[in-house]
């Protein structure tokens, strides 16, 4: 099973949208300012990380399954924080949850363009 090379480099354009979203939000202390925020991250996310488990995952699994269950944690790990955050609009706790998704997500985007990508790369290269 082979990864499309595009649908990578079409993933990692959605990451330099999402680092931009988490950028707008930063000290945003308006209710209904955070409202649309996260549900314009909400809706950057979600199609984002169902496109990664239905094509990219599977793949990633065959080449190395530890590094395809991490990645799936992280997923997991991200709708929790994201559930947390959109209980926090308008509250105290918004910059912590917020913070939290974010540093997540970093860490995430690192290991897929560090690690996850170009491994993908070069099995798609070699087969």
């Amino acid at each position: 099973m082979d990864i499309d090379l595009s649908l990578l480099d079409r993933l990692e354009q959605e990451h330099r949208s999402v680092e931009a979203i988490f950028g707008r939000m930063q000290g945003v202390t308006d209710e209904s300012e955070q409202r649309s925020l996260v549900q314009e991250l909400e809706t950057a996310l979600t199609p984002h990380m169902q496109i990664e488990e239905s094509q990219v995952y599977p793949v990633l699994a065959e080449v190395d399954e530890q590094m395809a269950t991490e990645a799936e944690n992280e997923h997991s790990e991200a709708r929790d924080a994201l559930s947390a955050l959109k209980d926090q609009i308008g509250l105290s706790g918004f910059d912590a949850a917020l913070q939290t998704l974010q540093s997540g997500i970093e860490h995430h985007v690192e290991e897929e363009e560090g690690q996850t990508f170009p491994t993908l790369r070069q099995s798609a290269g070699s087969s």
